[in-house]
């Protein structure tokens, strides 16, 4: 690279150059070099390199039986009352993020904190441990935010969550919500 950088000079120079002539000698070549604010050196010369790689986290749940389509699983909601919790077991969560520092978890329910059916809805509130227990008790009925601490980069914080009812169904039904977790940089 070094000789293809010198040898499109050295034409530059001799075509153009205020001494058309070619260079007899490397010195020449240097002086004339230096004359059009080149920066180089009697052996080397200095290549800056610089990249950006930005601040990014990652997020991934498991269910009941490990799968991510398990999540919190199928229930029957016949053996579930207000207060209960809604599944058998936590969803676990990991986050992992390139950077030491803090990251935010919000929380949004694609039905406003309740499960839906086509004739009824239940309310629920979430209930959260490790690494997300600043949720506890809280509605989905407007996105909840937790924050995750990380001591180094590429470090994994877990926590998890899991749904407690507010009410018990009495409306035969098929009951759904999507909780969405995303993660950001703070």
């Amino acid at each position: 690279m070094k000789k293809l950088v010198f040898g499109a000079a050295l034409v530059a120079l001799t075509a153009t150059g205020a001494n058309a002539a070619p260079f007899s000698d490397l010195q020449a070549f240097r002086d004339q070099a230096n004359d059009i604010n080149t920066t180089a050196t009697d052996k080397d010369i200095d290549f800056d390199i610089s990249g950006f790689l930005p601040k990014e986290c990652d997020v991934a749940a498991f269910g009941v039986e490990g799968s991510s389509q398990d999540r919190l699983g199928n229930i029957d909601l016949s053996t579930r009352n207000a207060g209960d919790l809604l599944g058998a077991q936590n969803a676990s969560i990991s986050t992992i993020c390139n950077f030491a520092g803090q990251a935010q978890l919000t929380f949004t329910s694609a039905n406003g904190g309740n499960l839906v059916s086509p004739n009824a809805s239940i309310p629920y509130t979430l209930e959260g441990s490790g690494q997300i227990d600043q949720i506890d008790g809280q509605s989905l009925a407007s996105p909840v935010v937790d924050t995750v601490s990380f001591t180094a980069a590429n470090d994994t914080q877990t926590g998890s969550f899991n749904v407690r009812l507010g009410a018990k169904a009495v409306i035969a039904g098929t009951y759904t919500d999507t909780i969405t977790i995303a993660v950001a940089p703070l």
